[in-house]
């Protein structure tokens, strides 16, 4: 493999492990996301963006953007 395309890869792999911990913060799993991208990478990446978050009081699933857990119904901490 030639330098250029190691690079890239580095590159991608770089941007991908970002991604993954920007989504995560987004997702209230911040730590799990980033090691998702880590040792994932690029698939790491598509792991995270179809995960929802977990609430903290109740670890129910939450939707994208929520601000109250639809399981217990308790205010969630801002992202």
């Amino acid at each position: 493999m030639s330098e250029e395309a190691q690079g890239l890869l580095f590159v991608a792999w770089v941007v991908s492990i970002a991604a993954c911990f920007a989504l995560g913060r987004y997702n209230r799993q911040p730590l799990a996301s980033l090691i998702a991208g880590v040792l994932l990478g690029p698939v790491g990446l598509l792991f995270v963006f179809f995960s929802n978050g977990r609430c903290p009081h109740c670890t129910g699933a939450l939707p994208f953007g929520a601000k109250v857990c639809p399981t217990c119904h308790k205010d969630l901490p801002p992202a």
